[in-house]
């Protein structure tokens, strides 16, 4: 279970680095022009090769159970950017209507 759970939290967290932290601005935008540009602003994208790398040096090393990793840490990702999204809209809905 602390696997699963440790799983989760680093994909999200790696996932987060990558995508959307300020200081690889720059390493975004030397890749700015090529397939891996794309990559590297997607959370579903960025999820998924998180999850693979999570799932390599957290749970296994079966290929086909990586591949399942790497799944799931794309729909992990995905859905914490919607839930991080949501929250942010409540807050901002609330803060106009006071």
């Amino acid at each position: 279970m602390i696997n699963l759970i440790l799983f989760c939290c680093a994909v999200v967290g790696l996932t987060d680095i990558i995508v959307n932290q300020t200081f690889l601005d720059k390493w975004r935008n030397l890749l700015l022009g090529t397939p891996f540009y794309s990559i590297s602003i997607c959370s579903k994208c960025t999820g998924f090769f998180s999850g693979l790398l999570c799932g390599f040096a957290l749970l296994s090393n079966a290929p086909l159970y990586i591949l399942m990793c790497g799944f799931a840490g794309s729909f992990i990702c995905g859905f914490s950017e919607l839930f991080m999204n949501y929250l942010e809209a409540r807050t901002i809905i609330e803060f106009d209507e006071k």
